[in-house]
């Protein structure tokens, strides 16, 4: 009983070794090729926050922007004042109106208030609307830049880095922000 054991573990330690050494000594299925031919990838950023709190048609357009957004604001403060005022006059006067006069009155002034709301809404539309084309065009002028300015330096990308965006370091001496701002305002003043 005591060889029959023996002789089993012998067998058992034989196919133990049989299958490491087959397992081990195989050649992978799959072989890594490395190139090694391939060009390193020329990756550079923009600080985005710097980029647009110094861009010269930002800044410009921004004022326009502003300008145009406190106007409004005056002139829909006006008109509100003006209809607040209209309403107090009339609240004095209701007591010695005619009801059917005082209704009339009180009418007259709500379609005032909904014209001053329908006329503030839409403001506010055109308002948001150039924002939005605003917006656009100054990408647009920033992206043609950045094509007339890659064609001498030769990126392969051009990556803009944002407090908070997924990128969470950058080497500073990859930054071409300030290359750019100079570069843009030269543009700008001719």
């Amino acid at each position: 009983m005591k060889n029959i054991s023996l002789l089993l573990n012998a067998i058992l330690v034989i196919a133990v070794l049989f299958l490491f050494v087959k397992v081990y000594s195989e050649k992978p299925a799959v072989q890594v090729v490395s190139n090694t031919s391939k060009k390193e990838a020329r990756i550079v950023y923009l600080s985005s926050d710097s980029l647009l709190d110094n861009y010269p048609l930002m800044k410009k357009m921004e004022k326009t922007f502003n300008n145009k957004r406190d106007s409004l604001e005056r002139i829909l403060q006006a008109r509100d004042k003006g209809l607040k005022q209209e309403y107090a006059q009339f609240e004095q006067q209701a007591a010695s109106m005619p009801e059917a006069q005082a209704q009339q009155a009180y009418e007259g002034f709500m379609r005032k208030q909904q014209e001053l709301e329908k006329l503030r809404d839409d403001l506010l539309k055109n308002l948001s609307a150039e924002q939005e084309s605003m917006q656009d065009s100054i990408h647009k002028n920033l992206i043609s830049y950045l094509k007339d300015y890659n064609r001498s330096h030769g990126y392969d990308y051009i990556m803009s880095y944002q407090r908070g965006s997924g990128i969470l370091l950058a080497n500073d001496s990859l930054e071409i922000t300030q290359d750019v701002l100079k570069g843009m305002k030269e543009k700008n003043d001719k």
